[in-house]
């Protein structure tokens, strides 16, 4: 079976995204490891990136594969996995993050005077998407580009 970067990139989303359900749901997202998901899953995406390259030269013949070659593969993976991600993180923070959020710190929000329902309106599902895209995409395709010219040099 041949890994390309689609497949890798796809694959690392999918374990990116199951280690988060997961620590959602036995309540490790207040946990330093919970607080730590977020530059496990750049630093991830380096080394997946890295994979893809690596594995691309090893499959490729003599003299087909440069620096070019390496650094589209390692910029498909982070696109791919940016974007499953991204679809992942916008529905998981509207429909669950923010009722744990608002829950978690509920006598504090109701100390202040507001109502949970208040404090639910203030959160942007939208920024919160994309701060994390912007993290991502800067990650890895500054990973991306390292790893090619690590790996992908003849």
């Amino acid at each position: 079976m041949k890994l390309n970067s689609w497949t890798i990139g796809l694959s690392y989303a999918l374990l990116i995204i199951l280690f988060k359900i997961y620590l959602f749901h036995y309540g490790l997202l207040a946990t330093p490891i919970g607080r730590l998901s977020n530059i496990i899953m750049y630093l991830g995406v380096i080394v997946f990136a890295g994979l893809a390259i690596f594995l691309a030269k090893r499959h490729a013949k003599a003299g087909e594969f440069g620096l070019k070659a390496a650094i589209r593969n390692g910029l498909s993976v982070t696109a791919i996995f940016c974007i499953v991600y991204s679809i992942f993180n916008y529905f998981f923070f509207r429909f669950y993050l923010i009722d744990f959020y608002v829950n978690s710190y509920a006598k504090e929000i109701l100390k202040e005077g507001k109502t949970l329902e208040d404090a639910k309106a203030q959160f942007s599902t939208f920024m919160k998407v994309t701060s994390e895209v912007f993290g991502i995409i800067g990650f890895g395709g500054l990973g991306s580009v390292l790893m090619s010219m690590l790996i992908g040099r003849k």
